[in-house]
């Protein structure tokens, strides 16, 4: 992977993440920490349908809710909103929708997992 994208990864050993292994977490943290040139590079190295399996079932906790906005928008997908609220990083439990957690977890035993779906561009 490119060293511009270092910024994005200040939390993971940078030097062991696989842009294959690790696509969930490439896509999730440059779509909401990078610049246009990192999100360039996004565009450039997936497919359009892992983008959109990587938007579509987002992990819980793991988006701010400006960029899931941005980009569900630009994907033309809708998120149930259990699913949005428990995508969204919340720090405070005090805040959390319960509700939505028990039905994410339940929803994400029925995913497939990314490395079947997983498409690079040529």
């Amino acid at each position: 992977m490119p060293r511009f994208l270092k910024p994005c990864f200040w939390s993971y050993d940078f030097r062991r993440l696989d842009r294959l292994r690790h696509a969930e977490t490439v896509i999730t943290q440059v779509l909401n920490y990078g610049d246009w040139r990192m999100v360039r590079w996004l565009l450039d190295t997936y497919e359009p349908s892992t983008m959109r399996y990587v938007v579509g079932h987002p992990h819980r906790g793991m988006w701010f809710p400006q960029a899931l906005t941005l980009w569900t928008m630009l994907y033309g997908i809708k998120l149930p909103w259990w699913l949005r609220h428990a995508a969204i990083r919340e720090l405070d439990p005090a805040r959390r929708d319960w509700t939505a957690m028990t039905r994410y977890m339940a929803w994400r035993r029925r995913v497939k997992p990314i490395a079947r779906v997983v498409r690079f561009k040529r």
